[in-house]
């Protein structure tokens, strides 16, 4: 399993809609000091028929800290079960992927298109003060 990989499947139809839900998600963890927004190196928003994204981390994380970070931030149950059976049940090594073998009606698989967002969701999440340092 990559351990510095997030993969969030947001379901989202439009771009604007998938940076709101993930910069949301992202601002609350980063303010109740879950998750530190300087943890990330790169988000990538990708698009098939709707928006997913990956979100590199700087530092390795355990398969089991992965799956959790992944529910929180809002990716799909469905594919997480799947990933929770690859990784505990079948011992798979790379056990954590998104479902986007998708094809168009001629057979042809579709290509993703996608966007660096790291800045404008680091803007975003660190436009309010961040309250760890003083807990």
């Amino acid at each position: 399993m990559d351990s510095d990989i997030l993969r969030i499947d947001l379901d989202a139809k439009s771009k604007k809609k998938a940076l709101l839900i993930l910069g949301d998600r992202l601002k609350y963890c980063n303010n109740n000091c879950f998750l530190s927004i300087d943890a990330i190196d790169k988000i990538i928003l990708n698009k098939k028929t709707t928006y997913g994204a990956k979100i590199y981390m700087n530092d390795q994380y355990s398969p089991e800290w992965i799956i959790i970070l992944q529910l929180i931030l809002g990716s799909d149950y469905r594919k997480e079960v799947y990933t929770c059976m690859n990784h505990f049940m079948y011992k798979m090594e790379y056990s954590n992927r998104l479902f986007d073998i998708k094809r168009y009606s001629n057979g042809e698989y579709k290509k993703a298109k996608h966007f660096n967002v790291t800045k404008e969701i680091k803007e975003y999440v660190t436009s309010v003060k961040n309250t760890c340092e003083e807990k």
